[in-house]
């Protein structure tokens, strides 16, 4: 072969070469693209479920206080009843005078 041509050979396997090597670089860059917008949506979503589990947990704590002021407001009213009971046996124990 003369020189020319071997260099030719050698010119056009070094362009294939750089050709394969910026498509994978293409296909890297799309991945990681395709990887970024992927996190960011799953961000958005994660974020949505987080606000309503948020509010779940708000509600589930509010209902939990009023549960808690009723249940305060019954033992009050039940001391309250228990005392009077125990009063009202007290004076009308008879007098042993």
């Amino acid at each position: 072969m003369e020189p020319l041509t071997e260099e030719n050979e050698k010119l056009k396997e070094a362009m294939n070469l750089m050709e394969r090597n910026i498509q994978r670089a293409r296909r890297e860059r799309d991945l990681a693209e395709s990887n970024a917008w992927d996190l960011e949506n799953q961000k958005g979503v994660q974020s949505e479920q987080l606000a309503v589990v948020s509010e779940q947990l708000k509600n589930a704590s509010d209902q939990l206080e009023k549960k808690n002021q009723q249940l305060k407001s019954l033992t009050d009213q039940n001391t309250g009843m228990i005392i009077g009971e125990y009063t009202l046996y007290l004076f009308e124990q008879p007098s042993f005078s």
